[in-house]
């Protein structure tokens, strides 16, 4: 609720904020800490996520954004424990093969991608649809014959 100066009344409204830019890369963190004057807590409430198709349309200002506004999750940051001290690990997307894996400390393997969503989750990593797929993998310029590694030292003319 919200008292209004002007009107003095209070009045049920609703906060939302919106982004001017949506970037390629976001990440997003649920509060997952609640602190009042008496106690400080961990929250163990699931949230669902999307893994695929996080739609952004709807939370830019930006009419180029809105054209392509869609998100899929590459990453999650997990933590298992309470305030006082627990254990951190993450569930990562592999962009080549499109599976999921567990990163868990020394061991590392492959997990099923129902298994991403958790009540653990605290940091959410998403990517933009298309973005780095047209982007080339430049080859060393010695390696190509082409840019400054081709050229000739200083002093020497050209054949």
């Amino acid at each position: 609720e919200y008292y209004c100066k002007t009107c003095k009344k209070l009045l049920t409204v609703t906060k939302k904020m919106d982004l001017w830019k949506l970037p390629d890369i976001m990440a997003i963190q649920l509060k997952r800490f609640q602190y009042t004057q008496q106690w400080r807590d961990k929250l163990d409430v699931f949230v669902d996520f999307p893994l695929e198709g996080l739609d952004m349309a709807p939370h830019t200002l930006s009419p180029e954004d809105k054209k392509n506004a869609l998100y899929d999750l590459y990453a999650v940051s997990c933590h298992g424990g309470g305030l006082g001290g627990g254990h951190y690990w993450a569930y990562v997307k592999n962009r080549i093969d499109g599976k999921w894996y567990n990163m868990n400390d020394s061991s590392t393997g492959p997990m099923q991608a129902s298994s991403v969503k958790t009540s653990e989750a605290y940091l959410l990593f998403y990517v933009r649809r298309g973005f780095g797929k047209a982007a080339a993998i430049a080859k060393p310029a010695a390696a190509s014959g082409e840019g400054d590694a081709a050229e000739k030292p200083a002093g020497q003319k050209e054949d």
